[in-house]
């Protein structure tokens, strides 16, 4: 059904933790004594493309704009609910912000401490256990 967005969404997030994973081990793979970034700057323009072929399928409707778009968005916010949801969302997604660029950036210093190696990978991974472990399965039962 075309209005089930979580079962829709739900691809979405599967490409992106198995993208997580070939670049994590992708820029493991082919950095030797200093980490390079072009593998997975080489897989961000791979998956581009094919995000772009997609995108030139699709068959969208047409839709009318509005005539006053601010007047439209201030009807929008009298609506105590939206103005909740939409807060709850921002300040969730900051905190999510947070949360994994600080992780990644003590999981690199926890690295370089205990000599670890294939750090990029494990990065990668996690990033692939938080949307198929998590996500998928919360988009999916959405609808």
């Amino acid at each position: 059904d075309e209005y089930d967005y979580g079962k829709q969404r739900v691809w979405g997030t599967i490409g992106f933790g198995i993208a997580a994973v070939i670049s994590g081990f992708a820029v493991e793979h082919w950095s030797s004594t200093a980490i390079t970034y072009r593998p997975a700057i080489i897989c961000m323009l791979v998956f581009t493309v094919f995000d772009l072929l997609s995108c030139i399928k699709l068959e969208l409707p047409i839709i009318e704009s509005p005539k006053n778009i601010f007047k439209d968005l201030l009807k929008l916010l009298e609506d105590r609910f939206t103005v909740v949801f939409l807060t709850f969302s921002i300040f969730v997604g900051v905190v999510d912000g947070f949360i994994v660029y600080f992780l990644f950036w003590y999981l690199e210093d926890l690295a370089l401490v205990t000599q670890t190696s294939n750090v990029k990978l494990l990065e990668g991974l996690i990033i692939a256990a938080e949307t198929l472990g998590g996500e998928v399965v919360f988009f999916y039962i959405s609808g």
